[in-house]
């Protein structure tokens, strides 16, 4: 994992447990640009997993349950993350 992009997702969810939403809304092209570069040319069952976080992501987003996006950055998409990195090495 790159640790420009470990470092923002770190902050980011600094900031959905502070309910400081706003300063993340710039963050998000850079997320989603990010998670597309460290998902090629992974296998299926990854990125059937990765694809259920991202859901509960994008419905964490709706209603507004900023702790859950948070939780799921830090516990599911930091991990998947640190593994596809390591596995690249």
């Amino acid at each position: 994992m790159s640790k420009d992009f470990g470092k923002d997702l770190k902050a980011i969810v600094s900031q959905l447990r502070k309910g400081k939403t706003a300063e993340i809304a710039e963050s998000i092209p850079g997320v989603v640009g990010g998670l597309k570069a460290l998902v090629k040319d992974r296998p299926k069952l990854e990125l059937k997993n990765l694809a259920l976080v991202i859901r509960g992501l994008l419905s964490g987003f709706q209603r507004r349950d900023y702790v859950l996006m948070a939780d799921l950055i830090e516990y599911e998409i930091l991990p998947f993350l640190q593994k596809s990195t390591d596995n690249h090495r």
